[in-house]
């Protein structure tokens, strides 16, 4: 029979059990979080407040339709939660449409408020150019643990400037403070505040909430929605219970977080006349097929956000819509850019390059694979290659893209190992010894997670001088997996086997 070891550490902490809570928004639990810390928060909300009045009573013209530049950023843990560009471009589609109200469950909405429905006029666009004029889909990708307990801390990771784009980091799990430990929480958004720095700024969604296609499928998300309508200053429909705390007078009050799709619900008396709640109100807590509207007077809440040029105004200027990309014509720097399928297989395995590149025109690819003497052993010039890795070793793997106005290369050192095909037999016994630093012909770690976690020690051993440690200290949140894995061994004509680690 042949065996391969594998260890697991960092094991799954973080187990997900039945019946979790699930929370839709955490914008106020984030808001609350904020003011604890720094008091100044709530003085800056009111500066907001008054600001939107002040550009509400200059009468600016509605029939202008405002053009966000949008980038998204895949902070994905492994594969299953870097998502497609389909799922992501899905989920603008589905955020255009109730934005436009184009979406094709307007007809949902009850008589009684069609007279308030809005098209908000505004439309939400991928950039085509980075903060420094290079390419973009407007689709960044980075491996990140933080990804599997995201809280603000993942947007000091990776972001663009949020007086030029909204910001979007896309995450696997959201764990923060203020939220019921084990709730299941959907997404968050940031208030907009003069002078809001970018690493409180923008979006956080989970992945398989955004879109309708991928880890999506099945739903007709509105999580991303209900959060664009923070970042544009709307409240919760719910805002102070019955109080009108939304700041809107055509939504009618709601006592508390609406569920489900109760039409008949009507949970305040305090409105004249007294209306059943707006449950089709993207702003409340309902179910996403139950959601289909947003009203004029949050619509003129929006717009007095876009309109202003201390709050979200300078994303829609023409200049800025010219310099990320979304108008004019476009010229920009090309941009390499992949992942692997897979960073570990046998001898004789066959691993795809993906390519998520950005350029203009008919791009030339230049992929090598080079062994750890720098040697090419490979090189390929199709977009997304299938190569079959024939000989053991580490490899780096590396990309050249040529384009229109230059070329650019991606570098990833020793990025993929490949193990041998068949083990080496042992009778009756093997014994596994760690004498070299990681990784090495016997031993590799996955690139789950940092390979810096595990490292070679001589204070303690069972055979030789040398163990492999595990630092569990540096995992920043629990749910992590990271694999200390051997190569194959071939036991022939054994009936039973035993492991003992020691």
């Amino acid at each position: 029979m042949r065996f391969s070891a594998l260890l697991l550490s960092g094991l799954l902490l973080g187990l997900t059990a039945q019946g979790q809570t699930i929370q839709r928004c955490a914008a106020d639990e984030v808001y609350a979080h904020e003011v604890a810390r720094d008091p100044q928060r709530e003085a800056f909300r009111a500066e907001t407040e008054a600001e939107m009045q002040r550009v509400q009573q200059l009468g600016m013209p509605e029939s202008v339709v405002h053009q966000i530049p949008v980038v998204f950023h895949v902070m994905h843990y492994d594969q299953g939660d870097n998502i497609s560009e389909a799922q992501i471009l899905s989920a603008l589609q589905i955020l255009n449409e109730d934005m436009r109200r184009t979406n094709p469950d307007t007809g949902n909405l009850r008589a009684l408020f069609k007279g308030v429905a809005a098209d908000m006029e505004v439309e939400f666009v991928l950039a085509n150019k980075g903060p420094n004029g290079e390419c973009t889909n407007g689709i960044n990708r980075q491996w990140s643990p933080n990804s599997l307990k995201a809280n603000n801390a993942i947007k000091s990771e990776l972001n663009w400037p949020n007086t030029k784009y909204l910001n979007i980091w896309v995450v696997r799990t959201i764990e923060l403070t203020g939220i019921t430990p084990g709730s299941i929480v959907l997404g968050y958004s940031a208030f907009p505040y003069n002078g809001i720095p970018v690493t409180q700024d923008g979006i956080v969604i989970r992945h398989d909430h955004l879109g309708n296609v991928g880890t999506a499928a099945g739903t007709r998300h509105r999580t991303l929605t209900h959060e664009v309508g923070h970042y544009l200053n709307l409240y919760h429909t719910f805002q102070n219970g019955c109080g009108f705390g939304d700041q809107c007078a055509d939504t009618p009050p709601v006592v508390s977080a609406s569920s489900g799709c109760n039409a008949a619900q009507n949970s305040c008396s305090t409105d004249s006349p007294d209306l059943v709640d707006m449950i089709e109100n993207y702003m409340d807590y309902t179910n996403d097929a139950c959601m289909n509207t947003f009203t004029l007077n949050q619509k003129a809440r929006a717009k007095a956000v876009l309109n202003s040029p201390v709050l979200r105004g300078n994303l829609t200027t023409a200049a800025n819509l010219l310099a990320t990309g979304v108008t004019g014509t476009l010229s920009c720097s090309p941009v390499a850019d992949f992942e692997l399928t897979r960073s570990l297989l046998c001898a004789g395995d066959a691993l795809t390059f993906e390519d998520y590149s950005a350029y203009l025109g008919n791009p030339i690819y230049h992929w090598n694979v080079l062994d750890v003497n720098n040697q090419v052993v490979h090189h390929t010039t199709t977009q997304n290659p299938s190569l079959v890795m024939a000989n053991p070793g580490q490899y780096t793997v590396s990309l050249t893209i040529q384009a229109s106005n230059g070329s650019n290369t991606m570098n990833k050192p020793l990025a993929l190992t490949v193990r041998p095909a068949a083990g080496t037999t042992y009778s009756p016994w093997f014994i596994g010894t760690m004498e070299d630093p990681l990784p090495n012909a016997d031993w590799t770690t996955t690139t789950f997670a940092d390979s810096s976690y595990w490292r070679r020690t001589t204070v303690a051993s069972k055979q030789g001088s040398a163990s492999y440690l595990f630092q569990n200290h540096k995992l920043p949140a629990g749910g992590e997996v990271s694999s200390l894995i051997a190569g194959p061994i071939a036991f022939a004509n054994t009936g039973t086997l035993n492991l003992r680690f020691a």
